[in-house]
């Protein structure tokens, strides 16, 4: 009874950007998804984040959209693996420190030789709290003015991934989600992947690394030497030295 009252919406209650209707229906899907993660793979999510997006799926009803640049890939749980021939790709993560006195990001930019292109990490303060999308901006930024036209793009943010990989990003409710999509519309060809953890590391020990003012964004042209073990398990290959500098204040 409560569910088909629901449904039919005999309360008319009015969603700001779609229907009621789809809503409940959509954020009822998102639990039981949910849930049977939980049971079957022991991850979750927070509400605010099945909110989040089942408020983007509800906005995209009816909504289609053209990503001709955009191709997204099967998640892997894999250790890093190389792009193809002609491609870069770029590692993003976020991190928030144990004692919550600083939030980052960090990511890598590797090429099909797996060679490191450069590194970067930035403070954001802890009112960030979009972190992997953040990161993603700042990599596609970096790409874009470093002319790299065939970009590969990983995280370990599910929702995120699910969000652009959907064709949610472009009427998100979060700003750095939108700006995703403004990037990746650019004359270049982009493809996105949800990996696991351990083919994200690099990225990771960059973003928890990371120091400085906020939004002062560092480059490191060779990699720093708490990741040179990560990068050769990786590669297996022995032949890093590191530096950084800062590129923006």
């Amino acid at each position: 009874m409560w569910v088909h009252w629901n449904v039919l919406n005999k309360g008319q209650i009015i969603v700001d950007g779609g229907d009621w209707e789809a809503l409940f229906s959509i954020v009822t899907w998102f639990i039981w998804k949910n849930r049977n993660e939980f049971i079957f793979t022991s991850a979750s999510r927070s509400s605010h984040e099945l909110v989040t997006l089942a408020l983007a799926s509800t906005k995209s009803c009816g909504y289609s959209t053209k990503l001709t640049q955009l191709v997204c890939l099967s998640r892997t749980d894999q250790k890093w693996q190389r792009p193809e021939i002609g491609w870069v790709k770029i590692n993003v993560d976020g991190s928030v420190m144990t004692n919550y006195t600083k939030a980052a990001v960090g990511g890598t930019v590797r090429d099909w030789n797996r060679k490191w292109l450069m590194g970067f990490n930035m403070v954001t303060g802890m009112d960030e709290i979009f972190m992997s999308e953040a990161a993603i901006v700042e990599g596609m930024k970096l790409a874009w003015l470093n002319g790299y036209k065939q970009v590969e793009f990983n995280c370990d943010n599910a929702m995120l991934a699910e969000t652009i990989c959907n064709g949610f990003a472009s009427i998100s409710n979060i700003e750095e989600v939108r700006l995703i999509h403004e990037w990746y519309k650019k004359d270049w060809k982009v493809k996105f992947r949800h990996v696991g953890r351990e083919s994200n590391k690099v990225a990771d020990w960059l973003a928890k690394a990371a120091i400085g003012r906020i939004n002062q964004l560092v480059l490191f042209p060779n990699p720093p030497n708490f990741v040179i073990q990560l990068l050769e398990k990786d590669s297996n290959v022995h032949s890093y030295e590191g530096s950084s500098f800062v590129v923006s204040s």
